[in-house]
């Protein structure tokens, strides 16, 4: 189905250690390593079947938002990689409030040695230790302020 949608090829096999999912600007792949996804929710206790299918789908659709965001945008190539992730996480999965897929975002290794990813986690640390306003809304506000976002 995604062959149809975005041209590109799909394949599951492994990958280097620490990796499970990979999208290849190159050859136009994504490649899932299904068994590292097993042995990593194996580690975090979760191994029923809709723990395995929801996190090996959040993976696809990780890396279908870097394949798609290379097929919309012509400076794809020129971007940060943060800014790649950033991407990939906003869209991974749309049912996660923000604050989640953020948190995501900035535990990435391409990104939490960054000083944006360190002033975001900030933030949202902040926002799980309040209990004034959701975490969302705490997280939007501040963003505004820091001049990091502009309208959302």
């Amino acid at each position: 189905m995604w062959f149809n949608i975005l041209k590109v090829d799909f394949d599951f096999k492994s990958l280097p250690k620490n990796q499970i999912g990979e999208y290849d600007s190159n050859t136009d792949k994504i490649t899932i390593d299904e068994k590292g996804i097993y042995e990593y929710l194996k580690e975090k206790g979760k191994t029923t079947d809709e723990e395995i299918i929801d996190y090996l789908l959040r993976i696809v659709n990780h890396e279908v938002a870097h394949a798609a965001h290379n097929k919309a945008d012509d400076k794809f190539h020129s971007r940060f990689k943060s800014q790649k992730e950033y991407i990939a996480f906003a869209l991974e999965n749309l049912a996660d409030p923000m604050h989640l897929r953020l948190l995501n975002f900035v535990n990435h290794p391409d990104v939490f040695n960054t000083a944006r990813g360190r002033k975001i986690k900030e933030i949202l640390q902040e926002a799980t230790n309040q209990d004034l306003i959701s975490p969302e809304e705490y997280v939007k506000a501040r963003l505004r302020i820091k001049g990091m976002i502009r309208n959302v």
